[in-house]
């Protein structure tokens, strides 16, 4: 077995091929042919090579083109990509890297330079299958430890709920409460890990439909009753204008808003009023979290939301509630939104998310 990479040759030239094939052969490499930019592509479909040398000078599809599909191309797009060409201009040089490739080699093509850069492109191959394959071992440690954590949850949760039936007079009965509350919150970190690793992988599941936006807010409100019952919190909603609709995935959004108050309650003073507020303007829509907490210092709000970083905030002081801002901007980001969060007036903050459409 040789112990170099799978090499495509996409060149229109015969002569200029065989020149790269030999030089590859001298460091075990496996080479493979292409005759133009259509050929190209279906054989890098079919081998999945680990580097690829393209000529951009070519018929029926040239190098340009070609590249842009190959970046296109989900199975193909993380293949090194290095250009041949005889054209020596920085604006064609440009021209490549910008529709996709990685490196690029002057022709007529120098012995050492190209199989360095070869080596070069091998060498980052290898670094993203590593890391690709390292991606999909958490996300499957993810998904076992998910499967592990619902089974008892749920056995924790039927028991839990014939004792709170069977004790509804008893004394225990608030503990009872506490505990299902408990279970609940573990339930929501169970999703949320799920939800944040599937968005990792690139497959956080989307299914828009076209959603009323007072009943939205409205929905978030209900699912964050517990704040009202254990600290007196009070949620208003306000929505600008005769009802409106927006096209989201209303169980998703409505979690992101969940988080959102929670999070709000959480480092409001007891009592505090919640507004919970939503407009629409020609760039999109508008929904905003209002809270009455101690606010979050400027240089701490754009790493508020990194899952990353999470630890470090904490220890500073800094207000953050687990995977939960991280899951917001991570489902909010997947909806094509933006979120951020503001100074409140004259104090508090104010978490902003941003959708289109409205």
């Amino acid at each position: 077995m040789k112990s170099g990479g799978t090499i495509l040759v996409v060149d229109d030239d015969g002569p200029t091929r065989q020149g790269i094939e030999a030089l590859l052969l001298a460091d075990d490499h496996h080479v493979e042919h292409a005759v133009d930019g259509v050929d190209g592509l279906e054989k890098a479909r079919a081998l999945r090579p680990d580097v690829i040398l393209l000529d951009i000078m070519m018929p029926r599809l040239d190098g340009f083109e070609t590249c842009r599909a190959l970046r296109a191309d989900p199975t193909l797009a993380h293949v090194p990509v290095v250009v041949l060409t005889a054209v020596n201009e920085r604006a064609w040089i440009a021209r490549a890297l910008d529709a996709g490739a990685d490196e690029f080699a002057a022709k007529p093509v120098s012995g050492p330079e190209l199989r360095a850069r070869v080596r070069s492109a091998l060498r980052i191959k290898r670094h993203q299958d590593a890391l690709q394959s390292m991606l999909r071992m958490r996300e499957d440690l993810v998904h076992m430890l998910v499967h592990d954590m619902r089974n008892p949850l749920a056995i924790l949760h039927t028991y839990v709920d014939i004792l709170r039936e069977d004790l509804a007079a008893h004394p225990a009965r608030g503990d009872l409460d506490e505990i299902h509350q408990a279970g609940l919150r573990l339930q929501r970190l169970v999703d949320e890990m799920l939800l944040v690793a599937k968005s990792e992988a690139g497959g956080l599941p989307i299914q828009r439909a076209e959603v009323d936006v007072g009943a939205l807010l409205d929905g978030a409100v209900t699912a964050s009753r517990r704040w009202s019952l254990e600290r007196g919190t009070r949620f208003v909603t306000q929505v600008e204008g005769p009802p409106w609709t927006l096209q989201v995935d209303g169980a998703l959004m409505t979690r992101v808003l969940e988080n959102l108050l929670s999070n709000a309650a959480k480092f409001s003073p007891p009592r505090a009023t919640i507004v919970l507020g939503a407009s629409r303007g020609e760039a999109g829509a508008r929904i905003e979290v209002v809270d009455e907490g101690p606010g979050v210092a400027e240089e701490h709000r754009a790493r508020i939301f990194d899952r990353f970083a999470t630890v470090d905030l904490q220890r500073k002081g800094v207000r953050q509630t687990g995977l939960g801002l991280a899951f917001c901007k991570l489902a909010v980001e997947a909806h094509g939104g933006t979120i951020r969060v503001e100074p409140g007036a004259p104090k508090g903050s104010v978490f902003v998310v941003e959708l289109p459409g409205g």
